[in-house]
């Protein structure tokens, strides 16, 4: 479904056709000619109003089909709306990326995009973590699938090996049990809104600090100054 790209690490492949099986889920993951989710981009007309949704896994539609991402849903919403446009949102999510390799692929692929907005997807819940490092500094590429490169691995073992007892435990658990993972997500979220515990302590949120909040700061604003 991958592979190397010069300047974003690893892209999708163009023209993939597979099926991604989980016990939740099941469905088609199809690419276009020009690597991206959906169907093929339709030639600019003189009322064409072009929207290029760049993201992560949540962008890409990880659980759903096609039809049913973000990107789809806001195409058939706005052109409804604005039936004399030409309305295309094309979903430029990749699965992994952050923001660092957003700004990647929308520097390489601007002119081919061309798009007349960009709408980025910002995931508090890693893009923090992962934008220490892009995606050519963790990932290989190997046969279509993506391999966590050894130093990354190291780095990831490491960040977990100062979690307490119970918490890494109760990671471990909740690795191996969608039952675990669903009850403490959402015990973990109440105690956080209720103000009874640290959304740390019963989640699996990243931790991110006052220098990965100026990085992303500086990223969003170099994919404004791009797009």
């Amino acid at each position: 479904m991958y592979v190397v790209d010069e300047a974003a690490g690893y892209v999708l492949t163009p023209n993939f056709n597979g099926v991604l099986k989980r016990p939740e889920f099941h469905h088609t993951a199809e690419t276009n000619s020009v690597g991206l989710r959906g169907p093929e981009p339709r030639p600019r007309q003189p009322n064409t109003f072009r929207i290029v949704c760049l993201g992560d896994s949540m962008t890409w539609g990880f659980g759903v089909q096609a039809s049913d991402t973000f990107a789809a849903r806001l195409e058939r919403t706005l052109a409804a709306k604005y039936p004399a446009l030409d309305i295309q949102v094309l979903n430029a999510g990749v699965p992994g990326y952050g923001t660092a390799d957003e700004l990647h692929f929308l520097e390489s692929r601007a002119a081919l995009l061309d798009p007349d907005l960009v709408v980025l997807q910002f995931l508090p819940d890693n893009d923090f973590v992962e934008n220490r490092k892009s995606a050519k500094g963790t990932v290989d590429v190997q046969n279509g699938w993506l391999v966590t490169k050894a130093g990354a691995r190291d780095a990831e073992r490491d960040a977990t090996r100062i979690w307490p007892a119970w918490l890494r435990a109760l990671d471990w658990a909740k690795r191996r049990s969608h039952l675990v993972s669903f009850v403490s997500e959402r015990v973990g979220y109440l105690a956080m809104r209720t103000g009874l515990g640290p959304q740390r302590a019963l989640t699996r949120a990243y931790d991110f600090n006052e220098e990965d909040a100026t990085r992303a700061i500086d990223l969003l604003r170099k994919v404004a100054v791009t797009a």
